[in-house]
């Protein structure tokens, strides 16, 4: 527990209000100085006993096991408390990810309030999720509530061989995907029949089928494709 910033101020204010009586050379208002410390130390005493202790604010991580590398991962936060509070949580995490952001949570009396912080890894491997920094302040915003707590998870990072899959199975299915083939054929070479076709000159004397040129009166040659 310490002072916030607020409290800071006032405390400032009142050097100024117990510089007064002299600058003013008015010893009479040396009680409006008296009066301003004991209203300090009321409000003090006030926010003292409505802020909320770190036994009636619970908070629950909940990191996932295994996130494959690439896909959306979050990091549940859920806070309860016996008094309504404002909490701000920060997490310290060690490994190759990028950083966490702070979550700011509004707590309402015995109703759970949940956040998830976005959890981006850029490469596989471990991350260790090492503690929970958590801080409320109360009703007049005088004095901060701290509260680290150790977490001890770990979250697995493997490759994302789902998507993968997932993305092979949507192109093979895609009718646009055999778009552009066709089959080659190499003729001229190799010793598989493809068809008959007229002699011309140059072609070799041998490929004659001298059967067809007999039935159809005109001499034709065999063309080859390859195997």
């Amino acid at each position: 527990m310490r002072p916030t910033r607020r409290c800071l101020w006032w405390f400032a204010t009142g050097v100024v209000v117990a510089a007064l009586p002299t600058l003013l050379d008015l010893p009479e208002l040396w009680p409006l100085w008296l009066a301003f410390v004991g209203g300090c130390v009321l409000m003090l005493l006030l926010e003292w006993g409505l802020l909320a202790s770190p036994r009636q604010v619970r908070i629950s991580v909940q990191a996932p096991a295994v996130v494959h590398l690439g896909d959306a991962a979050a990091i549940d936060i859920s806070v309860t408390s016996e008094r309504r509070v404002k909490v701000w949580i920060e997490l310290a995490m060690a490994g190759d990810a990028e950083p966490l952001v702070a979550a700011e949570l509004h707590v309402r009396d015995g109703e759970p309030a949940r956040a998830a912080l976005p959890l981006q890894p850029t490469r596989r491997g471990v991350l260790s999720l090492q503690s929970c920094h958590a801080r409320w302040t109360g009703p007049l915003g005088l004095l901060w509530c701290e509260v680290r707590t150790p977490l001890r998870q770990t979250v697995r990072v493997i490759t994302n061989v789902p998507a993968v899959r997932q993305r092979t199975a949507r192109l093979v299915q895609n009718r646009d995907f055999a778009t552009g083939l066709k089959v080659e054929r190499y003729l001229g070479d190799g010793s598989d029949f493809e068809s008959l076709r007229e002699f011309v000159v140059g072609m070799d004397r041998r490929a004659i089928d001298w059967k067809a040129t007999a039935r159809h009166r005109e001499v034709l040659c065999r063309e080859f494709r390859a195997e």
